[in-house]
């Protein structure tokens, strides 16, 4: 990042509440997954809430305390700075992602776990652009991990097909083999 602000050590909800300043975005860390809300002054944050519901999954955008949000887990200033390098983006003025971020608040929208989820909120309030680090490096993990699939079950494959020739082999060199006795025998 390009500077301490932009990324801080994981912390407190008090310990991060001293030190972000409007606009930050802050990362919380949750089992297997990062969530995300934007700090809008005076220990609060604007973040997107999930609500499960059948089949269908939707959020509220919601103003409430970091304190809340965090609960018992650690959290982080991250404002995405080298992403937003990588993309071409700027962050906006902090007054501008505050006001971004608050004119969301009670609305419901639609999750999904790969676009519109807490994080595409919380970038696109800081650049004007939603973008998601979690789904850009997993997707990546993933692309190596159907790379290293695919080099292992084509090794596996050629494996098993030189085992099935060779197997082949072994049964013809015995039946031919069994034959010339069977046929000397006779001799």
């Amino acid at each position: 990042m390009s500077s301490s602000s932009d990324l801080s050590a994981w912390g407190t909800a008090e310990s991060i509440a001293a030190i972000a300043r409007p606009g930050d975005l802050i990362e919380f860390s949750r089992l297997g997954y990062a969530h995300w809300a934007v700090y809008i002054g005076n220990g609060s944050v604007i973040h997107v809430f999930l609500e499960c519901k059948g089949l269908g999954n939707s959020a509220e955008i919601k103003e409430e305390r970091l304190l809340k949000v965090c609960g018992g887990d650690k959290c982080r200033i991250n404002n995405h700075a080298n992403e937003a390098k990588k993309k071409g983006l700027q962050a906006l003025p902090p007054e501008v992602v505050v006001a971004n971020a608050k004119s969301y608040v009670g609305h419901e929208t639609p999750y999904g776990l790969l676009s519109d989820n807490c994080e595409f909120f919380a970038t696109s309030c800081r650049y004007g652009d939603a973008f998601c680090h979690q789904i850009d490096s997993k997707s990546s993990l993933m692309d190596t991990i159907a790379i290293i699939c695919g080099v292992v079950g084509g090794v596996a494959l050629g494996e098993k097909k030189f085992l099935e020739w060779k197997q082949g082999n072994a049964e013809r060199a015995y039946e031919s083999g069994n034959r010339t006795r069977a046929a000397n025998q006779f001799n």
